[in-house]
């Protein structure tokens, strides 16, 4: 992972999330995240949509944009989501506090997508500033 895109997970507070509604159309939000370099984490209560989304269907798009300063970085990760409990799901309740989110640690259901791979076959107008990430299949702990 170059600079920028390390930059980007540190710099920007939201990514939107896409996922698959029951109908098979998209449903897009907007959440607060945390990043360890390997998995992007965020959190909401069970019964949002984007949750019960996961449930069903763990497909996921996730774009993260950061529009500060002269230049802009984006990030656009094809990939699935996991729903975590436990250790991990406590590491990453941590990284989201530090990163200024309220987690819910009595109600609130804790994700993770892997960030994944480099897409080399995407084009893009600047390779430096703009990232295609892939993980297909199901997330390796």
């Amino acid at each position: 992972m170059n600079e920028n895109m390390k930059k980007l997970l540190i710099d920007t507070p939201y990514l939107s999330l896409s996922t698959v509604c029951e109908d098979g159309s998209p449903y897009g939000t907007w959440l607060r995240f945390a990043s360890d370099g390997k998995y992007l984490y965020f959190d909401n209560v069970p019964s949002s949509a984007h949750i019960a989304n996961i449930k069903r269907d763990a497909r996921v798009f996730v774009t993260i944009l950061n529009l500060s300063g002269k230049d802009s970085i984006s990030g656009y990760i094809k990939s699935c989501a996991e729903i975590i409990t436990g250790d991990e799901a406590d590491k990453a309740t941590k990284l989201l506090k530090e990163r200024g989110a309220t987690p819910d640690p009595n109600n609130g259901v804790v994700c993770r997508v892997r960030i994944g791979e480099i897409d080399r076959a995407k084009k893009v107008k600047n390779p430096e500033r703009q990232f295609y990430f892939v993980q297909e299949g199901p997330n390796e702990i």
